[in-house]
């Protein structure tokens, strides 16, 4: 039972639930510098203790930046928990503020009691979820079909992917070539 708790305190971290308590100077205090990375895009990471999260953009004709924002949540005598999402920002601006932009409702996670799932989800409302260790990775198809039969925001991205190199590296693998646009697509 006290996995079930520790586990539902991770997804709840995950998820970047926001209750409106949050006021935009303690979000511009956690805000980081963007990188320019080789190919264009731009980079960004804050690493606490038990919190860090991650992004990579790339900007897009007249639409804003199409991001991919990693986080991860450490807890006492869990492994770590990651969450990769596809984001649309307005702008990168000059700072990276974690949890800002608009999430799309396709999004995967790993932790070490489920290993990888997929989850398409509205308004933080999980609709439909797949463990890969359970039952394999969703076709592309699929998802594009549920988001579009569903009227949701968002497209398929190579969520399973980006998360492989992830678990076979660090947050910092999300700035190599490792990650590419064209997981975007």
């Amino acid at each position: 039972m006290d996995r079930v708790i520790k586990i539902g305190i991770a997804v709840l971290l995950l998820a970047g639930c926001d209750d409106g308590a949050a006021t935009d100077t303690a979000k511009e205090a956690e805000a980081a510098d963007w990188q320019a990375l080789p190919d264009g895009s731009r980079y960004s990471e804050i690493v606490r203790d038990t919190v860090s999260n991650a992004a990579r953009c790339w900007s897009t004709k007249g639409d804003g930046d199409e991001c991919i924002e990693v986080a991860v949540v450490r807890l006492p005598q869990m492994g770590p928990s990651i969450t990769v999402e596809r984001k649309s920002l307005a702008s990168s601006g000059s700072k990276f503020i974690p949890g800002a932009g608009s999430a799309w409702s396709y999004r995967c996670s790993h932790n070490e009691s489920i290993g990888l799932e997929e989850e398409i989800s509205l308004a933080g409302n999980k609709l439909a979820s797949r463990a890969r260790s359970f039952e394999g990775r969703w076709r592309k198809s699929f998802v594009v079909g549920y988001l579009k039969d569903n009227n949701l925001r968002g497209r398929y991205f190579d969520c399973v992917g980006i998360m492989d190199a992830l678990t076979g590296g660090s947050l910092a693998t999300l700035r190599t070539t490792s990650i590419s646009r064209a997981m975007l697509r």
